[in-house]
């Protein structure tokens, strides 16, 4: 199957909306166990999501694997709260 023809399929198993908010707009096609973590481009790992909910999942979680509603599953960490704990500890010098 081409590229094209399996983010076809998971927009059409998905009704064209994103399984978190319902959006139909700006649709992207999620891999719940991330291609970097050796998960495949397939319709049991991948589900539609609007590009707002797949940024705020990916900003908050980073490369983590994910249920279809973006909850995260196993282990994980996240990239973006240790930058604000950094900037927390900070002091401005004066």
């Amino acid at each position: 199957m081409t590229l094209r023809g399996w983010k076809l399929e998971v927009h059409e198993r998905d009704c064209s909306q994103c399984r978190i908010c319902g959006s139909k707009h700006g649709l992207t096609v999620h891999h719940k166990v991330p291609k970097a973590r050796g998960g495949g481009s397939n319709l049991e790992n991948c589900v539609c999501w609007c590009k707002w909910c797949h940024c705020a999942f990916h900003n908050k979680w980073g490369l983590t694997t994910s249920d279809d509603l973006g909850n995260p599953v196993g282990s994980y960490h996240s990239h973006g709260n240790k930058k604000k704990e950094r900037k927390r500890g900070k002091r401005r010098r004066r």
